[in-house]
């Protein structure tokens, strides 16, 4: 494929014109149906749009025909892991890894499998996986490509929002994970804030503690389900400051209650908590917490929507500023002159509008959300319906606008 059609097609796919990309890649491929670059081009097109299907006959295609590069087999695990081919999506990472130790990007991915695995395939593989994880991780610790931790943009922010409010250096991160992938909060303690970290699965506690173990910071990883029952009890143990500067607040669930016992005796200047994206403003659901429903992942249908955070932010004097995909930030009303003008007050809308909705890559980014697409254009009234009809009924939840 010449290096113009090549431009074309990446120009293409950078605006989100697929259809236009496809039509470019079927050209060359009905010219030569070798063409490896236009082959991967055309499985890179695929992967964007979701047809997870077509992809992985193109890439395997690619696979056959070429040199089994990083960039091919980086694309090849990936669309295992959007296929739920967990086992081929380990195998694919660690090839990379093997003969790249310090490839940042397959090591998150590597991660990502992982933290989804060990519920989904045996333990052949999820030991496999895991020790090359560590080999790889041992590695990227002596390196300076290290720098991101987060998912997307959020180590950005939160440095920005941190530095710009001038706020207590001491974080909280409940839900914490391995410590490293999509970290809200290592790069904090790597810069010399203090902490808690909180993790609740057995098997990320370990790595937690390892990834954590060479910070010389004053930090506790405490290993256990967090609860709106429990987590001031927490805390109090603990002697967490009432005013510290960043909550990172992740559990798949009934954060929205867990966030409000916080907030009833506690300051933090910085918040980032994740909400469920699927549900689009006006609409007003969040989950219950429920001894059922504790340590279940409800992420799918449970967890709190945007809008219904609006009356919990009132009530403790705290305002939107900024979503990235699913990862809400919340500033205390106090500091939002400090911030501006880099961060505006934003409404539950226009936070979802910019941060989710208008997002090329929410698809390809979050592949599990294609399925819910239908709801962004429904009413309020039919979304909500839709709602009710498929959340399973281990979820208690409320539901309004």
């Amino acid at each position: 494929m010449e290096q113009v059609l090549i431009d074309e097609v990446v120009r293409l796919v950078n605006l989100n014109a697929l259809d236009e990309a496809i039509v470019v890649a079927n050209n060359a491929i009905s010219e030569n149906t070798s063409d490896c670059s236009a082959l991967f081009l055309r499985a890179h097109i695929y992967y964007r749009g979701q047809d997870h299907a077509l992809a992985q006959r193109d890439i395997n295609k690619v696979l056959t025909l070429a040199n089994r590069s990083d960039d091919i087999l980086l694309l090849a695990g990936k669309i295992h892991y959007s296929l739920g081919e967990l086992d081929l999506a380990t195998e694919i990472f660690n090839e990379i890894l093997k003969n790249n130790p310090t490839h940042t990007e397959a090591l998150i991915n590597l991660g990502k499998v992982i933290g989804s695995a060990e519920s989904n395939y045996g333990p052949r593989q999820l030991k496999a996986g895991k020790e090359q994880y560590a080999i790889s991780l041992a590695h990227v610790e002596k390196s300076v490509l290290r720098t991101i931790y987060s998912a997307k943009n959020e180590q950005i922010i939160i440095h920005r929002l941190a530095q710009l409010s001038g706020c207590r250096k001491y974080c909280i991160d409940i839900g914490a994970l391995d410590g490293l992938t999509f970290s809200n909060s290592l790069a904090l303690f790597s810069n010399g804030w203090d902490g808690l970290v909180f993790e609740a699965r057995r098997g990320n506690i370990a790595w937690l503690a390892h990834n954590l173990d060479k910070i010389k910071q004053d930090i506790s990883i405490i290993g256990t389900f967090v609860t709106p029952e429990n987590i001031l009890g927490l805390f109090s143990s603990f002697n967490v400051p009432s005013d510290f500067g960043f909550l990172s607040l992740d559990i798949d669930s009934y954060d929205y209650e867990v966030l409000s016992k916080i907030l009833s005796a506690y300051c933090p200047a910085v918040i980032c908590v994740e909400i469920n994206e699927r549900i689009p403003p006006p609409i007003k659901f969040r989950q219950i917490f429920t001894d059922q429903n504790n340590g279940v992942d409800c992420s799918m249908y449970g967890g709190c929507s945007i809008s219904a955070y609006d009356e919990l932010l009132a009530a403790y004097n705290y305002s939107m500023v900024h979503l990235e995909y699913n990862n809400l930030f919340l500033v205390h009303n106090s500091l939002i002159k400090r911030i501006s003008p880099e961060f505006s007050i934003l409404s539950a809308e226009q936070a979802w509008k910019f941060g989710f909705l208008d997002k090329v890559d929410k698809f390809s980014w979050m592949p599990w959300n294609k399925r819910f697409e239908h709801l962004f254009q429904l009413t309020t009234e039919q979304a909500m319906a839709e709602i009710v009809r498929t959340t399973p009924s281990i979820v208690a939840y409320e539901l309004g606008v």
